[in-house]
Order: structure tokens, then sequence, then C-alpha cells
């Protein structure tokens, strides 16, 4: 039996935790590009596969042992660096 792993971002609610908590720092990236990247993480934090955008749905294989989402919103800061915020979503494990 195939198994699937979906998620989807609440852009609202996301944007409002970041407007009332404003010390909160994402981590500082060199390179990237603004917006959302949900991305499947393997075993070994190996990325798997990686959409644009906030939402992703994700075919799980027999190969596929163990997989979690990681959500990444890349944003500029007031300074014009980019920095990034990770969410992480529960892991599955697939069996046979």
């Amino acid at each position: 039996m195939e198994k699937n792993y979906s998620v989807e971002v609440d852009k609202q609610q996301t944007r409002e935790m970041l407007e009332t908590l404003p010390d909160w720092a994402g981590l500082e990236v060199k390179t990237g590009e603004e917006g959302y990247r949900v991305e499947l993480i393997g075993k070994g934090g190996e990325i798997i596969r990686s959409v644009r955008g906030s939402k992703g749905g994700f075919s799980l294989k027999k190969l596929d042992t163990y997989a979690r989402v990681r959500v990444v919103l890349t944003r500029k800061r007031a300074d014009r660096r980019l920095e990034e915020f990770y969410a992480w979503g529960q892991p599955v494990f697939v069996e046979d």
C-alpha cells in the first residue's frame, strides 16, 4: 500500500506569529529565493524531494523507510539580508 505525506502552510497564521514576535530572527543565509519551500527529509537528514510553495504532497515509496517534512520560509529582513525559518512535521515510518 502506498502512503502519502502532505502539508499545507497556514500563511496568515505564520505572518501573524512573526509579526507578534518581532525579536524572532531566522537563520541568516547567503543565497536563496524568498517564499516557502516544502522538503521531504529522509534517513540521515537527506532531502529526498523539494517543492517551491506553501503546499507539498509526497508519495512515500518502500525505499523511504523514514520521512518527515520540513517547511522553510525564506524572507528578506529590514537590512535586506535573507533569513530562513523552519517548521518540522512529525516523522512517518514506511513498513512493508
